[in-house]
């Protein structure tokens, strides 16, 4: 502890006074190394923090395998202070494992893929926006609709409903992956759709039919 390690460098300045009166100033000398090593081990233990980032493999293009919200940037896991999580939604969980989910529920002890609202669950929290998060967005595809808690890039389709992803061939898809949409679970089995951007200039704002 620091208050065993600060006795102990008192111990030793002391062992250290009796040395320089009966030996040459060189022996004392290796005791005053000795004694400056000691205090530097005490004057640092007990101060560092350290944050740890969980593997990238649960991050990017298949984030969503554990992940079902996105957003948030880096951070700090809900049930362990010292663990990141990055792009997992606003209250990630991180596993015994490493595995970053989106959501801690307290009453179980246990991390889950969605947040939806205030509730923490395996399941979307609709059957269109598979990938939740974001808060409250203006849709891709038509800026005067707004989706909520259905990802950071949501689409509307032409009968009004909320999609995750807006695909570069004009379609609404349930899922977001990384730079892809894709309408099941985003696997290395999903069929991908790039995702829309500015730069495909054939596409309008118009809503779309899925």
């Amino acid at each position: 502890s620091q208050q065993a390690c600060v006795e102990l460098c008192l111990a030793c300045l002391a062992l250290l006074v009796v040395r320089c009166a009966m030996d040459k100033a060189g022996f004392a000398f290796v005791w005053l190394v000795a004694l400056g090593v000691t205090l530097c081990g005490c004057s640092s233990s007990g101060t560092t923090t350290t944050t740890t980032t969980p593997p990238t493999q649960n991050q990017g293009i298949y984030s969503d395998l554990t992940c079902g919200n996105e957003g948030g940037s880096s951070v700090v896991t809900a049930n362990e202070a010292d663990w990141v999580c990055s792009n997992c939604g606003t209250a990630p969980c991180v596993t015994s494992s490493g595995d970053c989910y989106s959501c801690y529920s307290a009453a179980t002890g246990s991390c889950y893929k969605y947040k939806c609202g205030s509730q923490c669950q395996s399941e979307p929290c609709s059957s269109t926006c598979g990938t939740a998060g974001g808060g409250t967005r203006s849709a891709v595809n038509e800026p005067t609709y707004t989706c909520t808690n259905c990802g950071l890039t949501p689409c509307v389709s032409s009968q009004g409903i909320c999609y995750s992803c807006y695909g570069a061939d004009g379609n609404c898809y349930e899922f977001t992956c990384g730079s892809s949409c894709s309408a099941s679970a985003c696997t290395s089995a999903g069929v991908l759709v790039p995702k829309f951007s500015s730069a495909n200039a054939s596409h309008t704002s118009a809503a779309v039919s899925v």
